[in-house]
C-alpha cells in the first residue's frame, strides 16, 4: 500500500459514490466548466481508465493544458495522443492488474511524476484551433458550389 487518493469527477450513477465510499477515495460528482482550475490545481495526475476506444476526449485536452500528465488506456485516441513515458502513460484496457501496478508504480515514485510534469506540454485553444485549421486546409479543395449566383 503507497500513500495516495482518488478522487472521482464528473456525473455518474449511485455505484461510483458506494465504490468511492472508501478511506482516501472520494467521489465529487458533477462539476462545472468554471471549476477545472481548482480541480487540475489539486491533483497531481489524471487517470482515464475509458472502457470504449473514444475518437476523442475532452477529459484528456483539459489535463493536458493544465499541464497534467494523465494514466489512460492504450486504445483509441488516448492512445494515440499520449506517449508512454513522455506526458502520460498507458496501460491496457481491461487489465486491472496492469492498472494497479501503473498506479502503485506513480504513487510509489514522486520523480516519475516530476520527470514528466516538465515534459507535458500545455498549449491553448487557439494553438489546437490552429493545428485543425492547417490540417483542413491541406486536406480539403474548394468545391465548387452547385447554387448559382
Amino acid at each position: 500500500r503507497v500513500p495516495c487518493e482518488l478522487h472521482v469527477w464528473g456525473a455518474s450513477n449511485k455505484l461510483s459514490f458506494y465504490v468511492c465510499n472508501k478511506p482516501h477515495m472520494y467521489y465529487h460528482g458533477k462539476y462545472s466548466g468554471g471549476d477545472l482550475g481548482n480541480i487540475t490545481q489539486s491533483i497531481d495526475v489524471g487517470v482515464i481508465p475509458s472502457i470504449v476506444p473514444e475518437t476523442f476526449c475532452y477529459t484528456l485536452s483539459e489535463l493536458s493544458s493544465a499541464g497534467l500528465p494523465c494514466l489512460v488506456a492504450d486504445f483509441g485516441s488516448l492512445g494515440e495522443r499520449v506517449i508512454h513515458d513522455v506526458n502520460g502513460w498507458k496501460v491496457t484496457p481491461g487489465d486491472v492488474t496492469a492498472w494497479e501496478a501503473a498506479l502503485v508504480r506513480l504513487a510509489s515514485d514522486p520523480r516519475l511524476l516530476e520527470t514528466i510534469h516538465s515534459s507535458v506540454a500545455v498549449r491553448s485553444l487557439e494553438a489546437m484551433c490552429g493545428d485543425y485549421a492547417r490540417i483542413y486546409a491541406g486536406v480539403c479543395a474548394p468545391r465548387e458550389s452547385s447554387l448559382e449566383a
